[in-house]
């Protein structure tokens, strides 16, 4: 059987300060268990996860496992603003311990200390340390008067004076960090908008130069429209002046004489109109008869 004292060891492995991105901590050297103690002093935003490691050499770092602590490490996040203190024992049998913070999403960070403590077993088989503990307890009691009355008249100012200035300028300190990140984004912000008026120019830019081109493309489009169906009608009424010019030079009915020295003429339309070599051609069909030709029969 055994039984937990208060602690006779206590080392930190997270001192207290403020965080906003993740740290190793401190290895601590342990003999038979240990307390866990996380500290919040002030809360202000980030998720904040807490990883327990143990070593024999302080060089071989391995996570803890879940057998071998009480509980699973702590995870502050926004919705433990009202936790101050949580607690989780160490059930291993490594030489040191450390505990490591893994922190995201944090802007302005959050103060808090990480203690490992080491408890102190006392066995019942140790009777007789355990007598001479009233024996301690009652000669204090006949002690004198004088020194206890010294001892309450000893000067406590001091300390409480540098407790408070100590959380004086943590305090301006926090709130300097906080002005000068807020002075920060202010000006990222204005950069930010000047850049988006820039970017809106250059959109309406683009868009004119775009139009522009637009506007020129048409027009350049319907010139070549227009000169190719001026070419066109061009074309067109050359041919139909040349053909007109064909009928006029007297070709329009062909005059063949064939090998028996028969002459025959052909009409447009005929089966061998377009394959005949004219010997002679006609304006009409009675001038072919005149010169002694008669009409093909196809």
């Amino acid at each position: 059987m055994g039984k937990e004292k208060d602690k006779v060891d206590e080392n930190v492995t997270l001192p207290l300060r403020n965080r906003i991105s993740s740290e190793y901590g401190k290895a601590i050297k342990v003999s038979s268990g240990a307390r866990i103690d996380f500290h919040f002093k002030k809360y202000i935003d980030g998720l904040h996860r807490f990883i327990v490691e143990e070593s024999d050499n302080q060089t071989d770092w391995q996570t803890v496992p879940q057998q071998s602590l009480s509980e699973a490490p702590p995870v502050f996040s926004g919705h433990d603003q009202g936790k101050t203190k949580e607690s989780i024992y160490y059930k291993g049998k490594k030489k040191y311990i450390r505990v490591n913070v893994q922190i995201e999403d944090a802007y302005y960070g959050s103060l808090y200390e990480v203690k490992i403590t080491q408890p102190w077993i006392i066995n019942c088989g140790c009777l007789a340390f355990i007598i001479l503990i009233p024996i301690l307890a009652l000669g204090s009691c006949f002690a004198s008067g004088d020194k206890q009355e010294e001892k309450k008249q000893q000067p406590v100012t001091p300390i409480k004076q540098e407790t408070a200035e100590k959380s004086t300028d943590l305090k301006e300190e926090l709130s300097n960090e906080k002005k000068t990140v807020i002075n920060e984004k202010t000006e990222e912000v204005k950069v930010d908008e000047k850049n988006d008026e820039n970017k809106e120019e250059k959109k309406e830019e683009n868009k004119e130069e775009r139009k522009s081109k637009e506007t020129k493309k048409k027009k350049e489009s319907t010139k070549k429209k227009s000169s190719t169906s001026k070419s066109k009608r061009d074309s067109t009424s050359s041919s139909s002046s040349s053909s007109t010019k064909k009928k006029r030079s007297g070709c329009y009915i062909k005059g063949n004489i064939n090998s028996k020295g028969e002459k025959i003429y052909h009409v447009p339309g005929g089966q061998f109109y377009n394959r005949t070599n004219p010997e002679e051609c006609f304006d009409s069909e009675s001038a072919a008869r005149a010169a002694g030709y008669r009409k093909s029969k196809r």
